[in-house]
């Protein structure tokens, strides 16, 4: 499946992508115009990262004020 949860065609590789998500509120206090970072390939040390910045932010912001949405999506580079 793709990020719009279409299928996948056959020869297209599949790969995981991933953001940090937040609040409103959060996103407010923050002084930031967006409640979402820019989507990034998920390996992972990716992960390990946004899990990091996900607590520090959930313990700064409050309790469910960050989490990390990941998605599947096809390569757009093979073909």
């Amino acid at each position: 499946m793709n990020i719009l949860n279409a299928p996948v065609s056959k020869g297209q590789n599949a790969h995981h992508i991933a953001r940090i998500c937040c609040t409103l509120t959060a996103s407010k206090l923050k002084r930031e115009a967006s409640t979402s970072t820019d989507w990034q390939t998920a390996d992972a040390v990716l992960l390990q990262t946004l899990r990091t910045v996900v607590e520090a932010g959930n313990e700064k912001f409050g309790c469910d004020s960050h989490w990390i949405e990941r998605r599947y999506t096809a390569d757009p580079c093979a073909r």
